[in-house]
């Protein structure tokens, strides 16, 4: 995916400026999310048990900030963990969190991916403080899906101050140090040694991934990262002119579609199915099931809707095109005939 808006610079190794991608943009942060659940997925291939896991407060436990407001808390998580490896003396506990707020209520709680806990009712053992439950937990299986829609919290940037007296702490993220390290056992470091352009994660099922910049800083030498942010460049323009010619392909007779239209609704399309929450409203999370289910296919039929009517319009275009030239090579052969006749006569 092509950053939106890139930065522009000149590598040793280059003759031209290339762009370099700003990390802000949704194309950036849907490569920083693949790259963060790759990780993650590796990371479960060490564990036995890996675990989703939501904390909400007690409205009595509810931090509260200097001016008044529920606010959420840097250091609450870490000493979670601390009473959680406590009830897991020598296991290797390991963790992907984010703290964020409410859609309506505003209120704190923390998502998190946590392996390497054996029992799920250890997770409401450990958010109590002397006796008393600090509030909810849910605890759920870890999916591609479901630490897709922690790292959906991660790289949210919309949270912003509502007003002046505003100090609440801003919505952030967590981690444990070397997630999914195991990926760089000796062979796949080898693998990608030997050819630089290797600059790809092969997902299960086949498909492939930008290889997180984790394991390319720990693949590779200063010199070849370097080498790399031209051959990156080159790779995404090629992708792009590919993306390009099929949008021509498919929608390039309707002059009112646009190719970052098409764009859109392709994203749309593919979210409605890989489980992502950005194109459905806030509160999805605690919807019924039915009627989440009832939303989704809305939207997808809504998208569905949208590409067939498009299609429509394109083939529609195509047939006028065809009877126009049809009706001008038969006006074209209708006066050869005149000429001939009037030539002969």
């Amino acid at each position: 995916m092509k950053c939106d808006s890139p930065f522009w610079v000149l590598p040793k190794a280059a003759l031209e400026k290339v762009p370099v991608p700003c990390g802000r943009c949704p194309p950036c942060k849907r490569r920083r999310v693949d790259s963060w659940v790759f990780r993650l997925l590796q990371e479960e291939l060490q564990h036995e048990n890996a675990s989703f896991v939501t904390l909400t407060y007690d409205t009595r436990f509810v931090p509260i900030s200097k001016n008044g407001f529920m606010t959420l808390d840097r250091g609450e998580f870490p000493r979670y963990m601390k009473r959680l490896r406590k009830l897991v003396p020598g296991r290797k506990l390991k963790y992907y969190m984010c703290g964020e707020y409410g859609s309506q209520r505003f209120r704190p709680h923390y998502h998190a991916i946590i392996f390497g806990v054996p029992q799920d009712s250890l997770f409401a053992d450990a958010w109590t403080l002397n006796g008393d439950s600090l509030g909810g937990v849910v605890v759920g299986t870890v999916t591609g899906k479901s630490i897709a829609y922690t790292m959906k919290y991660i790289d949210k940037s919309t949270w912003k101050q509502k007003h002046g007296r505003d100090d609440r702490v801003p919505e952030f993220s967590l981690m444990s140090k070397g997630m999914g390290v195991s990926y760089l056992t000796p062979q796949m470091v080898e693998y990608h040694k030997e050819d630089i352009s290797r600059l790809f994660c092969t997902r299960e099922g086949g498909s492939r991934i930008a290889m997180p910049r984790y394991y390319r800083q720990k693949i590779y030498s200063d010199d070849d990262l370097k080498k790399q942010v031209v051959l990156i460049a080159e790779s995404v323009e090629r992708q792009e002119q590919l993306k390009r010619l099929e949008y021509d392909r498919l929608y390039g007779s309707i002059p009112e579609h646009t190719y970052e239209q098409w764009g859109s609704d392709v994203a749309m399309y593919n979210g409605v199915y890989n489980g992502e929450d950005d194109i459905v409203p806030d509160g999805f999370e605690r919807m019924d099931e039915m009627d989440r289910i009832d939303l989704l296919r809305t939207v997808a039929k809504n998208v569905d809707t949208t590409r067939k009517e498009l299609q429509k319009r394109s083939d529609k275009t195509t047939a006028e095109k065809q009877k126009a030239d049809f009706e001008a090579a038969v006006a074209a052969a209708a006066k050869a005939l005149d000429k001939v006749d009037n030539t002969a006569q």
